[in-house]
């Protein structure tokens, strides 16, 4: 998997700076370039730079840990800015922001807005930033997505991984627990040299609170899910797994949008270059001298 490029969104509030230092730790082990941008619903009218405060923290992150970090000039006024400047980005970085008013009622929250529409994975922080993640947890069910899922999170993490998939009581039966577990069988199959560290596990009940249940139990500090995709009276009805998940789990969430495919180093490159290099201010890496 090769990611070149980060897109990080804060608005300054402390759940906004955990997200950009948990993006500046994975540019950090990706060996990314971080990018990170102001976004906010509502204007701050006790912020009349917001830029000059974002590019002090790019400084401030590329500092820190040693990273080339730009500052996105032009401020989020919209979901749309959010998508277009994403558009370049192989992964966005945001923190949960799940106010709700009568607009979020019709088109739900930020976050979710986001994960309709990026075509990147969706990492959503809710934790403090302090190391690289050590455990995670990958929700999979029996589609083609949850091969490229996992293929996914051993690629981004280090840490160790268990595969969890949960029976609704319709299907809870013991013939069907051993389909479901030879299937977490295969997923785990091309990763053989990690498999010391590969776990599986199937639970019963509801998928969205049993995945919750079990990031909990085992002390996972990152949950992978696949946005599956449903109709807008479905999705307006019922909400998705992706958006029950993160409303339940206690760790950062890591959301891959459906059909969803890691880019190849060229076509990373491409994105990168298209780039508009008018809309961002860079802070390359600061290196110290040993005395």
């Amino acid at each position: 998997m090769i990611m070149n490029s980060i897109l990080a969104i804060t608005d300054f509030s402390t759940q906004g700076e955990q997200a950009l230092e948990r993006a500046a730790l994975v540019a950090v082990e990706r060996r990314a370039q971080l990018r990170i941008m102001y976004f906010v619903e509502v204007p701050n009218l006790n912020l009349p730079d917001p830029f000059e405060r974002l590019a002090q923290r790019a400084r401030q992150l590329a500092r820190r840990h040693g990273i080339i970090v730009d500052a996105v000039s032009r401020t989020g006024g919209t979901v749309d800015h959010v998508v277009e400047e994403g558009t370049c980005a192989d992964l966005l970085v945001i923190d949960q922001r799940s106010r709700r008013n009568l607009k979020t009622f019709w088109q739900g929250t930020i976050v979710d807005q986001l994960m309709r529409r990026c075509r990147c994975p969706v990492l959503v922080v809710k934790r403090e930033a302090s190391r690289p993640y050590g455990h995670a947890l990958v929700a999979v069910d029996f589609s083609t997505e949850s091969k490229e899922l996992v293929r996914y999170a051993c690629a981004f993490v280090e840490s160790e991984l268990e595969l969890f998939h949960s029976q609704t009581t319709l299907t809870e039966t013991e013939e069907f627990r051993q389909h479901a577990q030879s299937w977490l069988s295969r997923l785990t199959e091309p990763f053989d040299t990690r498999k010391n560290r590969v776990t599986s596990v199937v639970g019963h009940g509801d998928p969205a609170r049993q995945t919750a249940i079990q990031q909990e139990g085992i002390g996972a500090d990152l949950v992978f899910v696949c946005k599956i995709k449903h109709s807008t009276l479905v999705h307006f009805l019922s909400g998705s797994f992706a958006q029950r998940l993160l409303s339940l789990a206690t760790s950062d969430v890591l959301v891959m949008p459906h059909g969803h495919r890691a880019s190849s180093r060229a076509e990373a490159k491409r994105r990168i270059g298209a780039e508009p290099k008018e809309n961002r201010v860079s802070f390359p890496v600061v290196r110290r001298r040993a005395l």
